[in-house]
Parts: structure tokens; sequence; C-alpha cells
């Protein structure tokens, strides 16, 4: 049998996509199978058809929803599948409201919650924005516990302030408590600042 494309040359095997018989000069063999030129050619220069960015729509999470359960700290991530982060969100924000009420400092809370609160919603969109781009999105702890050492007896201590300041709660009218209460709030803002110039600082000064 003659070669489809060289009438004056025997066929030696046929094209594994058109089926024609063609000579050795016109067969590319590619894993064990021979195709002719002109398949080869026309495969490559169909158009390729690209996934959609940020992957199928099944995939992808609406900036509503995110927006709306991440009103609750910890939710938001959660709808993200970021459990970790989620769970330690919501136990450090309603850790803080079960703390704050029980040594009876609600005021805290006027500054804690508003803080989380609104990070917590950005913080979201801004995943949930990376997420839909097909973004790589690691499910990590906004501080490790484990990296922190651990020493009882800092733990002893603190247990020890927390039950002194719920005593000092449930006991009558004590001016000195009063006073203390007032003014708690504002040490601990500046002592916050402090300590935050401090780290800086240290940092700045590491070689």
């Amino acid at each position: 049998m003659k070669c489809a494309n060289h009438p004056e040359e025997e066929s030696v095997r046929t094209c594994g996509l058109c089926g024609g018989d063609f000579c050795e000069k016109c067969l590319i063999e590619l894993e064990d199978r021979s195709f002719c030129r002109k398949c080869l050619t026309e495969k490559i220069s169909e158009p390729v058809q690209s996934a959609p960015k940020g992957g199928s729509k099944t995939d992808r999470k609406s900036r509503f929803w995110a927006f709306v359960m991440s009103l609750i700290p910890g939710v938001g991530y959660m709808y993200l599948g970021l459990m970790n982060r989620g769970l330690q969100t919501m136990v450090l924000f309603f850790g803080s409201i079960f703390v704050t009420s029980f040594i009876g400092f609600e005021e805290l809370m006027a500054l804690i919650a508003p803080v989380v609160v609104f990070y917590s919603i950005f913080d979201t969109q801004q995943l949930v924005k990376s997420i839909n781009e097909g973004g790589q999105v690691e499910d990590k702890l906004f501080f490790d516990i484990r990296s922190i050492p651990f020493n009882q007896s800092w733990i002893g201590y603190g247990l020890i302030v927390i039950g002194l300041l719920a005593l000092l709660q449930n006991l009558p009218y004590f001016p000195f408590w009063m006073t203390f209460r007032r003014f708690l709030p504002p040490f601990v803002i500046i002592g916050l600042g402090i300590w935050i110039l401090y780290r800086n600082t240290k940092e700045q000064q590491q070689p």
C-alpha cells in the first residue's frame, strides 16, 4: 500500500488519529504510537481550555455570608474551613467575656470586643478574596501556645489574682475597690503600649 502523501513510497504504518497509511517520512512515533504530521499539527494548534481562575463555582466562598458569619468572632473563619483559627478566636473572645464578667471588669470588653470583631470581619474578607483567586491559605493559629514557655507558677499566680478580684467584686461597698476599678483599664492600656514599644525597641537593637 502506498503512502497517502508520497505515492512513490510504500506505507509502513497507519496514523493513530486519522487512520491513513503513511511512509516513514510522514510519521512521528510518540509512546509506541504512530501519528502523521498533519494530525499532530492540528492537535497542537487547538486552543487550550484553561480552568476558570479560582477553581470551580462550587469552591468559591460568598463574601456576603463570610461577612455575616464573621460578626460572631471565629465563625467566619470556620465558614472558610479554617477551624483552628476559628476555634482559637472564639475561645479568646468568649473567654475574655467570661473572665471580665467574673472579676467585675466589664469595661475592658468595651476595648476588646470592637477590636476583635472588626479584625475578624476585615481579615475574613481578605481571606475570602485570596481563596476565590485560588491562593493557598494556611490554617495557622494567631499564636502557638506551645511556643510559650510553660511555667506552672505563672498559672498559679494568675488564678490567685483572678480569684482575689472576683472576691473583691462580691464584697460590700469598698471605696478603694471602686477607685481601683476606674483606674485599672487606663493602666492596662498604658501597660500594653509600653510593652509594644519595648518589644519593638528590643527587635530593632538585635543585629
